[in-house]
């Protein structure tokens, strides 16, 4: 794998390469440059979701907190579980 990488171009090469250069690589080359690209994909999207989680928990952490402070003094609230 090491070797693979050293003899094709890396995606930041791409970005100053003609389109009629990145189609004149062999196939295999342009499979490992794909295959790489998709992982960067699957990493953007996964980061993205992880701080859409993270927004999403904090936000309905806000929201159990508002409803709290809205118990009257005293109140014992009931917890069901979501499962």
């Amino acid at each position: 794998m090491i070797l693979e990488r050293l003899n094709h171009p890396s995606l930041d090469d791409l970005r100053a390469m003609p389109v009629g250069e990145i189609a004149a690589l062999p196939t295999d080359q342009l499979g490992l440059l794909q295959d790489e690209a998709e992982a960067v994909l699957r990493m953007h999207a996964l980061k993205k979701l992880y701080g859409l989680v993270r927004q999403a928990g904090a936000l309905g952490g806000e929201r159990a907190a508002l409803i709290v402070a809205s118990d009257p003094p005293g109140h014992v609230r009931r917890v069901r579980s979501s499962r």
